[in-house]
């Protein structure tokens, strides 16, 4: 099961990494208020910009990570015993 969802990771690896980025930036620029929403409780705009952190850094920090080195795993010939 491990393997499929790293695999579909994998395959999607470029649009994750876009996506995360530009919803960072995006939520950055509300954050700074550089962007104004139409008129929504703070508290909803400061979800938006956290939300988009913790996207990022489960991604970036676990995710990513997993799948590269599982790919490593993957790709690596296995050890035939004798």
């Amino acid at each position: 099961m491990l393997d499929r969802f790293i695999e579909l990771l994998d395959r999607h690896q470029r649009a994750i990494t876009i996506c995360a980025a530009l919803w960072f930036w995006a939520s950055t620029a509300v954050y700074a208020r550089f962007v104004a929403l139409p008129d929504m409780p703070q508290a909803v705009k400061d979800g938006f910009f956290w939300a988009s952190v913790a996207a990022n850094a489960g991604w970036w920090g676990f995710l990513r990570p997993k799948i590269e080195s599982r790919r490593k795993e993957l790709a690596a010939p296995e050890n035939e015993e004798d």
